[in-house]
């Protein structure tokens, strides 16, 4: 069995990665998980472990989902948290302009419903998560700067592929490899 999730890999710029350098040192007496810059994505499906024999449906319903779709712009914008305001289990990225996304996330969810995925029963929001938050010691400290970042550009992302990755879960984190790309 392998560990797989579909998403599209967000490359990150010098703002995305200013902002979470800043982050890191403010909270850096926190437990806090933080997200390498280079493994940040926008989640469009996780299946969790599956089965070999699944594997080759799954691509095919992917690429149909990619033939059916068409490239677009993402910008990055604001932050925030998911989970309770006083303890957040995400610290995350806004994403704005998401009609492409939103659009791609629906065609990829109708490809995979014949083989048993259904979408996910929370409404799909888009984000990049940042950090996962294992206990704050000051939750001041997160909302300066949820505040100071509240409005942030951090720049446009255009989209023509996504991915199918594994998940390998290491001690050090997980570690994505790519099985397929998707062009669009």
């Amino acid at each position: 069995m392998k560990r797989l999730f579909t998403a599209i890999h967000v490359p990150p710029t010098g703002s995305v990665t200013d902002v979470l350098d800043h982050f890191r040192s403010e909270l850096e007496g926190d437990r806090i998980n933080w997200v390498s810059p280079a493994k940040m994505h926008l989640t469009l499906k996780f299946f969790g472990d599956t089965p070999m024999r699944d594997e080759p449906p799954i691509k095919k319903a992917l690429e149909a989902a990619g033939k059916e779709s068409e490239p677009f712009t993402i910008r990055i914008r604001g932050c925030g948290t998911f989970g309770n305001p006083r303890m957040p289990r995400v610290i995350w990225l806004g994403i704005k302009q998401a009609d492409g996304l939103i659009r791609l996330y629906d065609t990829v969810n109708k490809h995979l419903k014949p083989l048993g995925h259904k979408p996910d029963k929370k409404v799909f929001v888009p984000h990049l998560t940042i950090a996962r938050v294992k206990h704050l010691t000051s939750h001041a400290g997160l909302e300066e700067l949820l505040a100071e970042y509240a409005e942030e550009d951090f720049g446009e992302v255009t989209v023509n592929h996504f991915t199918l990755y594994q998940s390998i879960l290491k001690p050090t984190g997980p570690v994505y490899h790519p099985e397929m790309n998707v062009l669009m």
